[in-house]
Formats: C-alpha cells, sequence, structure tokens
C-alpha cells in the first residue's frame, strides 16, 4: 500500500468532503478563467463555429445551386450577443474539461488499486480518442453534407432565412452525437471484458442492432436522411469494430 492509501485510509468522512470542495473551487477557479480568455477571443471561436455553414454555401454555388439567403441571420436584437456568449462558454468548458477531470481523479484514484488505475486511464483515454474522432467526422463532414442537404431543399415561394441560434444549437447537438456515437465499440468490449455480453450475442443479435442503430439515428438527428445516414453508416461499421475488438478481450 502506498503512502498516498495510507493517508486516504486514515482520512476521515469531513476530511474527504474539504479535499473536495478545495479541488471542486480549484476547477471552478480555472474554468472561469478560461471562459474569460475565450470570451476575449469568441470571434475566432465563432468563426470555427460558421465554416461548416460557409463550407456548405460555397459547395452549393459550385455545383449551380442558388441560395437567396446564404448568410445567417440574427431574428432578435438580443440573438447575436447571447450565442456569441453561449458559444464562448462552451468553448471555455471544453478547454477546461482536462483540467476538471484531472481534480477529479486526483480525489478518486488514492482509493484504487494500481490494476483498477491503470484500467481507468486506459479506458478513459480510449474514450477521449474516440469522442475526438467522433467531432472531428461530425465536424468536417456530417455537418456540412448535412447542411448542403437541407439548405439545397428549396421551394419557390418560401425564401430561405438560416437562424444565427438554430445553426448553432444544431452544430452542438451534431457534434455531441456523433462524438458520443463513436464510443460504441469501447461500450462493447468494455461489456465483454466484464463477461456481461459474449461476442457471439453480439454477432448473432446484428440485424436487431441494425434496426435499433437506425431508430437511434434517426430519433437523434435531425429529420432528414443525409444526416440521418451520416450517423448510422459509422455506426454499423463501429458496431463490426466493437464485435472484433470483444472477441480479443472475452474470456467467457
Amino acid at each position: 500500500m502506498t503512502d498516498e492509501q495510507n493517508i486516504f485510509r486514515n482520512m476521515t468522512f469531513w476530511d474527504h468532503l474539504r479535499e473536495l470542495r478545495v479541488r471542486l473551487i480549484k476547477a471552478s477557479i480555472f474554468t472561469g478563467f478560461i471562459v474569460l480568455i475565450c470570451v476575449c477571443f469568441q470571434n475566432a471561436w465563432v468563426d470555427i463555429v460558421l465554416k461548416p455553414h460557409f463550407w456548405a454555401m460555397d459547395y452549393l454555388r459550385a455545383n449551380g445551386i442558388t441560395v437567396k439567403n446564404p448568410n445567417l441571420v440574427a431574428l432578435k436584437y438580443t440573438e447575436k450577443v447571447i450565442v456569441y456568449f453561449k458559444i464562448a462558454i462552451y468553448a471555455g468548458l471544453i478547454l477546461s474539461a482536462p483540467y476538471i477531470l484531472c481534480q477529479l481523479w486526483g480525489f478518486i484514484s488514492p482509493a484504487l488499486k494500481e490494476k483498477e488505475k491503470n484500467t481507468i486511464v486506459y479506458y478513459a483515454c480510449a474514450s477521449f480518442g474516440l469522442f475526438l474522432t467522433g467531432v472531428l467526422f461530425g465536424y468536417f463532414f456530417a455537418i456540412p453534407y448535412t447542411l448542403q442537404f437541407l439548405a439545397g431543399f428549396q421551394v419557390d415561394i418560401i425564401d430561405n432565412f438560416f437562424g444565427f441560434s438554430e445553426y448553432v444549437s444544431l452544430f452542438f447537438l451534431l457534434t455531441i452525437i456523433m462524438g458520443a456515437a463513436f464510443e460504441l465499440p469501447l461500450i462493447m468490449l468494455a461489456l465483454s471484458k466484464l463477461g456481461l455480453v459474449s461476442p457471439k450475442t453480439y454477432s448473432s443479435k446484428r440485424r436487431h442492432a441494425i434496426v435499433i442503430i437506425l431508430i437511434v439515428a434517426a430519433v437523434l438527428t435531425p429529420p432528414d436522411p443525409i444526416s440521418m445516414i451520416f450517423m448510422a453508416v459509422p455506426m454499423l461499421v463501429l458496431y463490426e469494430i466493437g464485435i472484433i475488438l470483444a472477441k480479443i478481450v472475452y474470456k467467457g
């Protein structure tokens, strides 16, 4: 047993609460500082968020599809200010997440054995990598192509006006959904590692999994076939990868 674990065992309930309070205060101060910095550079963050929209508009123009009102529109006096700050706050929370997780890890790690620590670190790193891959896939592929389809669907008697706030909400929705969807193989691996689900079960229930994935993609994405396809197809591929990983770790 390490010195850190000995100290942890000798701590009282109130000692743990005081440590948690200190770590929460540190995380809050750090997060507030990062959010403040992001607010100072909010134009840069807004440009990053808006790029998929302009990629979609450029693609439509290059293919001879005219969009009458390609720019985003603020429909309320306060909308632009609120959305700008919302983007900056989201950016600050994302950038400060590693520090918050480090504080959380520092609080719970003394109670864990070395093997448990290694397992959690492994799964945490894999989870972060898969989530980031999903976010990047959504940013560079799913979101632009979804916007191309939605903006390219035009009716002569109806003018398109793309709301700024609505776009930002759609952007973060698709980003989070794609990031979460890419966690599928890791979840499958964990279930097989624990002996709860065998690779044979995954294989035999493939048809059921396909139906469930299609339903989930239809429910979570906007009501258009493109965004549904961009979520469902990667999940189907990831499901097959999950089966392969499950076969490697399953010991049942």
